[in-house]
This record gives C-alpha cells, structure tokens and sequence, in this order.
C-alpha cells in the first residue's frame, strides 16, 4: 500500500521532475550518472516514502513516527517546521526530492497544527517546533490549505498538470522515456524490481532489498503507457453540437430497431412540447415523452461491470468490474472523479461503509480490500476464503462474504466513520459451510439472519448467533442469482436462471410466491413495498411484492443487468450491467399504489471524456 503523492504547486511548474527543478542541481545529477558503474540512475532518494509522509504528518500521527524511530521523535532541525524552509531544502538538498501529500490541499489543514501539544523540541537556531510556520500570504493553515487546492484546480496548472502525471503515473516513469524526461530513480524502486522473490534466493539479501524498498519509498503502480490527454479548460475549444432532428425523424428511427436500447451511432437532440397520453406512457413509448434526449452510448469499463453502489450522501456512484477497476462517477453533473486499480484479477463485488468515501470490495483473488476513495489508497485487506470473494454486505458493524469455497464468513467490524487512522481488522464470528459455490447473500436489518443462495439452486436463512439455518429450501434448478431479505426482515426474495423469481416467509419458513418469467432476473432489490428486478435481456421492471406481477418495465440496457442500488430518500437507482454501461434512473419512486403508472422517458448522456448513461423515468 502507497500513500497518495501530489505535486508541489505554488513555487513553481515548469521543471520536468523535482529533481531538476533548477540547472546545477541537474548538472549534478546528470555529472554523478555518468561517473556510475552497474545499474545507473539519477536520483537514489524517492520523492515518497514512509518516512516523507510521516514527516508532514508528524503532529496527526505521532505514532506512526514513534514507530518508525524507534520511539522517539527525528531531531528537531529534521521535523517538519516551516513551509518555506521545506521547499527551499528541496530545491538545494541533492537528497531531498519530496514531493507533498493530498493534505496540503484538503482545508482546514488540521496536519500543521500541533493541537495534541506535542513536545517536539528544539531546533538549533533556539526555534521551538510547534504548529508549522506558514508562508506570508496565509494567515492561517485553513486559508494556506484553500489556496494550495485553489490553485491545483486553476486553469494555468490544469493545462499542465498531466505533464507531471506522465512522470509519475505515465509514459515517463521509466525506461528510455524517463531517462529523456530526467526522471529516472534508482531501480529498486520501480515495481517490475519489488518481487525480489525470483530475483533473490538468499533471505538476508531478500530481507535487505525489502528494506531498502520499506524505508526509501516505491514508484507508484505505471498506469499508463501513452502520453495522458490533457485536462479540458475553459481555453480549449467546445466540442460540436449535436445535430438537431425532428421529432418523427427520430420516431421513425427508434420504430426501425429491434428495441428501444437500440441506437443508432449519431447524436441526436430531440425537444417536444405535448405530453404525452396515457396509452403511450403505459406503453412505456420513449418517442412521445416530454423532452426525450438521447446522445451516443458509450461504455464506462472495458468488462462487464459486477457491482454499483451509491455513496450514502448520493452525491457519487461507484462501480467494480471484472476489468479489475473501481471507477468513481458523479451523480448530479455526470462526471467521472476516479478510476483505481486494487486487484491484478477481476472485482466481484462491493458494499459501502459508514463513512461515504469508504468501500469494502471483493475479488477473485480472494481477499477483501477496504478502500479509501478520499486518499485513493487501500486501508486493509484481508484474506477471507480460499477461494474467489463473490458477494460482500456490511449492516450495523456486521461484514459478511461469500465465496466460491463454499462458505459465508460472518465478520464483526464496527467501522468508525469519524475514527482517524487504519481500522482494526474485521474479526471473523461465524462461518457457514455450505455444498456448493455460494453466489449470492443479504443480511437482515437487524444483523441476525444471513440469507444465502447457491450455485446448485438452494437457498438458505442462517442464525448468526448459533452459526445454525433457520431453514433450507430448494429455490431453483441450477444457480441462485439473487438474494434478498424485505425492508422488514419478514420475506426474502430470490431469483434464479431458471427464469423463477420467488418470495419465502422467513417466519413460516414457506415459500409464499413463485413466478416464472421468459427472461430471468439477475438482480433483484427492494424499493419500499415493492421491487425492482434487472433482467437478463436489460429491461428493469417494476414488480408488485405482494403478487410478483409486472408494473413497469423499461429497456434500459443492451445486455443482461447485473446490479442494482436504489436510494429511496433521493428518489435514485442505479443499474450495471453486462453491457459495460451505468444506468441511473431518478424522480420516479412516487408510487402510491400497485397499479401506478409509469413513463418511460429515457435521456442517455455522454461527454468525450467522462463516459455515462443515465435513463431518467418521470411519473406522471
């Protein structure tokens, strides 16, 4: 795990790596390189390390420098005391090429404070380290931390700044196009040289290599290979505008496809002013809808995406997907903020942790990983079946997973969102052996039950205090593709590829309905009294939870949809699907009664950069 590395800013932009922010200091570098025998390189210090992170967090983290100084603080001429007096050291120390991390531009700044107190001591020049001196032109660390993000995100560094990200991230991070850029580390540093399993046999080597790697920091994971595009400013130019057609233009088009999620490959921008009537909407015939947008479908993963959630304030949805990414989208302006790779083998799975920016993810690997959006790191990890993590949910202080070992593991985590620091890790309470691969789980509101569903079609309801089922029923003919208890814990509904979607009675212990459809359902999620079922054809359906009877349906995705995340206070949902698309679906959770009506008025957006598809329904 590497913490977050951002650039200096403010001083200056311009140089092509920190160790060549002026002429001398290249020369030498380039000086030294030359005299070099064996495996040349540059700069043999790294811009971060545990040691450069804990020395801007000292006053936050105190323990973590005890630790690693072996309980005692750095000298005090060596602690983190002026901002200044740090950005000169690294401009003429030709051992210091630090670069910052992400809390110089996260206000207040609480890191420069030293509000616990700390005796840090006292520097050579009769100077006492205490809260971090700041620049002139910041009157405190609340309005330097301001500027600092103020200017990251100005237009100026925004033409420039994936300069910087090829040398860190990019292209320019090693090889001969590092060496062009003058950025070239020692190469122990570079991940290709970490696994020294294979290159070293002897332990003391191996322990000493690993060391090394430990104390003077790693170069970031090389996540592209070609030059990055250059962020969008205001200078750049617009992109064209959509071609305007008429309404029946496009009625006819849509008439000529095979279904309504099928476009053609053109923009198109259509405005209407009747609303329409009530046989259309019933219909769910998007050509008549009020104000119907439609634009090119584009794809947001290169595989199919395996789960989506939405963060608790609903401001952001997150997605994992088989191509090994967690992707980071907007709600409201349609943007993508991140994209992060956490496993070399596909994600499964995902739930969201109390704190918005926190998320528990599954992978084939098997472990489960906790990951911080905010910091774009991972906190933990855990190795938590023998084999393939399929499906994670977390309620209440209860993690639970399920693998394709067979097996559910009950695991107490109480998550303090509002806790500063690492976690402990999650404690294992219970685990339940079932016979075959488990694909699919939920867990009850009140944290008692697991509901589980299995690869050879059982479905089974668990105690979690006496790791003991509450019962088992043979719910389908081959894999169980949902589960899912009611908002109340009485019921759990389940869906399999059989083409059956099912409601049992958890206090009868009995099934209570059962319907089978042409096209089966991969997921399933309850909305209030009723749910909402993602087919394998890429229509969601409403669905009435006392009968299993149809209300809605739409098409909104091209292939089978395999999650589903809803937000009854913000009238949201959220769909993924085989496709590689996101759907999100708003303003349509007003249902009074089963028989409610719903339009089907879709609006699917894209932007050359920031890839989406939203399908909006409005009741009327």
């Amino acid at each position: 795990m590497q913490y977050p590395v951002l650039p200096w800013i403010l001083a200056d932009y311009t140089s092509t790596t920190l160790g060549a922010l002026n002429e001398e200091r290249l020369t030498f570098f380039k000086d030294r390189y030359a005299e070099m025998s064996g495996r040349k390189f540059l700069y043999g210090t790294h811009y971060s390390a545990p040691g450069y992170v804990l020395y801007y967090l000292v006053r936050t983290a105190p323990e973590y420098l005890l630790c690693l100084q072996n309980g005692r603080f750095d000298h005090p001429n060596r602690l983190f005391h002026s901002v200044s007096r740090t950005w000169d050291n690294v401009l003429t120390d030709h051992a210091d090429v630090k670069e910052l991390i992400p809390e110089f531009y996260q206000p207040p700044g609480d890191f420069l404070l030293n509000f616990q107190g700390l005796n840090l001591g006292i520097r050579s020049d009769g100077d006492r380290v205490n809260d971090v001196i700041l620049p002139p032109w910041a009157k405190n660390a609340r309005e330097f931390t301001s500027k600092c993000l103020e200017s990251l995100e100005c237009e100026y560094v925004s033409e420039r700044l994936h300069n910087w990200i090829d040398l860190i991230f990019g292209y320019k991070q090693q090889g001969t196009e590092a060496m062009k850029a003058n950025n070239l580390f020692h190469y122990l540093t570079y991940e290709s040289s970490a696994a020294v399993d294979h290159q070293f046999l002897d332990p003391a080597m191996k322990a000493a290599i690993e060391l090394q790697i430990k104390e003077f920091g790693q170069t970031p994971k090389q996540l592209f290979k070609e030059p990055h595009p250059k962020r969008r400013t205001n200078s750049d130019p617009k992109p064209p505008e959509p071609k305007i057609e008429t309404e029946r233009e496009l009625s006819r088009e849509l008439s000529s496809t095979a279904s309504i999620g099928s476009f053609s490959e053109d923009w198109v921008f259509v405005q209407t002013d009747e609303a329409p009537p009530l046989e259309d909407i019933s219909k769910g015939i998007a050509s008549t809808c009020s104000g119907l947008k439609l634009r090119k479908m584009q794809k947001i993963h290169k595989d199919i995406i395996s789960c989506v959630r939405l963060s608790h304030d609903c401001k952001s949805v997150y997605t994992v997907s088989h191509d090994k990414l967690l992707k980071v989208h907007g709600v409201n302006d349609v943007s993508m903020i991140g994209s992060f790779s956490i496993s070399s083998l596909p994600l499964s799975s995902m739930t969201v942790l109390p704190s918005t920016r926190t998320v528990a993810v599954g992978s084939w690997d098997n472990n489960v990983y906790l990951y911080s959006i905010e910091y774009a790191s991972i906190i933990d990890s855990c190795y938590a079946h023998d084999s393939s993590v399929t499906c994670v949910c977390y309620k209440n202080g209860r993690l639970v997973t399920g693998s394709w070992d067979s097996t559910v593991k009950v695991w107490d985590f109480p998550y303090d969102k509002n806790s500063s620091g690492k976690p402990p890790p999650p404690n294992m309470i219970a685990e339940l052996d079932h016979d075959n691969e488990v694909t699919s789980l939920d867990i009850n509101n009140d944290v008692t039950l697991v509901a589980s569903g299995v690869s050879d079609g059982y479905l089974a309801v668990w105690d979690i205090e006496h790791e003991a089922k509450e019962f088992e029923f043979k719910a389908h003919d081959n894999d169980v593709l949902s589960v899912t208890f009611s908002p109340d814990g009485s019921s759990v509904c389940t869906t399999g590829a059989d083409g059956f979607i099912k409601l049992f009675s958890v206090k009868e212990r009995s099934e209570s309905i059962a319907v089978k459809r042409e096209e089966a359902y991969c997921c399933v999620v309850w909305l209030q009294s009723q749910l909402l079922a993602g087919g394998m054809n890429g229509s969601l359906s409403l669905l009435d939870s006392n009968t299993l009877n149809i209300i809605s349906t739409i098409k909104n995705h091209t292939d089978a949809i395999t999650s589903i995340d809803v937000s009854l206070n913000d009238n949201i949902v959220v769909t993924g699907g085989k496709d590689k698309c996101l759907g999100k679906v708003t303003n349509c959770f007003h249902f009074f009664s089963s028989d409610t009506i719903l339009s089907s008025c879709l609006y699917l957006c894209t932007t050359e950069i920031h890839e989406y598809v939203i399908f909006s329904l409005l009741p009327w």
